[in-house]
């Protein structure tokens, strides 16, 4: 339940049961990993998702963490095994040769678990000024958004921005939060979250790649939207494109263990012309997609920040 972080200190282990959905990006020179994790193993918690729904989400919590007084942040986390999501530094020399063990610096969580299980969560390479001062600046989806600046206007799982002056601020009262964006959109219904990490366009803009889900019957569909960068404020909204751009449509594609037609980005890099993406299909397999950059964001450019369009 202890791990060794890259400080040298002795902390507990947010991903001491199970480590998913990885994003690697980089904040200034160095290269990071974001994962959500929980406290203990969920099982095949997606089993939930069938009828009749199988619930295996507590199956491996012990007994002895409902023991004793239950107001340490981490034990409330551990006990509901919420999903939160942990930042790891990556050494890529180490990862390149093999030394897997040393590759991956835990640095320590960026949610908090006893708020609200929380996933998709990644940082802009560089900081911004907000607020007076500059600060990282972090993507994440909230599964509840009750606690959090918009949540009752926002309804459901949203896209969410939180600013820090450091990576320990942002699991704390000291990260303040924005709300991005919420459901708008039929295919969108039930949640949005961001896909992976921003992908800067110049002129202070940025590409976030983004997924909504309707149902289980319907499943995840990928879009995109531009940022643009405010003076000493959060970025906002200036194009969403309002149309379902990627999903699941190929037999390959389609689910076999659970009914969730889900086809979910899960990276992206421009190369030459164009935009390279890896993705999921039914959490069984992997594919590849490329799109030619330009004209996907002169497409997204032809809607305004609330997917109308122009």
């Amino acid at each position: 339940m202890y791990i060794t972080d890259i400080y040298g200190k002795r902390v507990r282990n947010y991903a001491n049961g199970c480590v998913e959905d990885p994003r690697i990006f980089y904040v200034g020179n160095e290269l990071y990993v974001t994962v959500a994790c929980r406290a203990f193993p969920p099982g095949p918690y997606w089993l939930s998702s069938q009828q009749p729904p199988v619930q295996t989400r507590f199956e491996y919590v012990p007994d002895w963490i409902f023991a004793g007084e239950g107001s340490d942040p981490f034990i409330q986390s551990a006990r509901a095994n919420d999903t939160v999501s942990v930042l790891y530094k990556l050494n890529l020399a180490k990862l390149k040769e093999g030394e897997y063990e040393d590759a991956f610096g835990y640095v320590g969580p960026l949610t908090e678990g006893h708020i609200s299980d929380n996933r998709d969560v990644f940082l802009f390479p560089e900081k911004m000024r907000i607020a007076g001062k500059w600060q990282y600046v972090m993507l994440h989806r909230p599964m509840n958004v009750l606690p959090f600046a918009g949540g009752e206007q926002a309804g459901k799982p949203s896209i969410y921005l939180a600013a820090a002056e450091s990576f320990a601020d942002f699991a704390s009262p000291a990260a303040v939060h924005r709300l991005l964006a919420s459901p708008l959109f039929d295919w969108e219904e039930n949640r949005v979250g961001a896909s992976w990490p921003p992908v800067a366009l110049g002129n202070q803009e940025w590409l976030v790649a983004y997924h909504g889900k309707k149902n289980v019957q319907f499943g995840y569909t990928q879009s995109f939207m531009i940022l643009r960068e405010q003076e000493n404020d959060f970025p906002v909204i200036i194009h969403r494109c309002s149309e379902r751009l990627m999903y699941a449509e190929r037999d390959w594609e389609m689910p076999e263990d659970y009914p969730t037609p889900c086809l979910f980005t899960t990276g992206g890099i421009v190369m030459g012309e164009d935009l390279i993406m890896s993705y999921g299909a039914a959490d069984q397999k992997a594919g590849i997609a490329w799109v030619h950059f330009a004209e996907l964001l002169e497409y997204i450019r032809t809607f305004d920040e609330n997917g109308i369009l122009l």
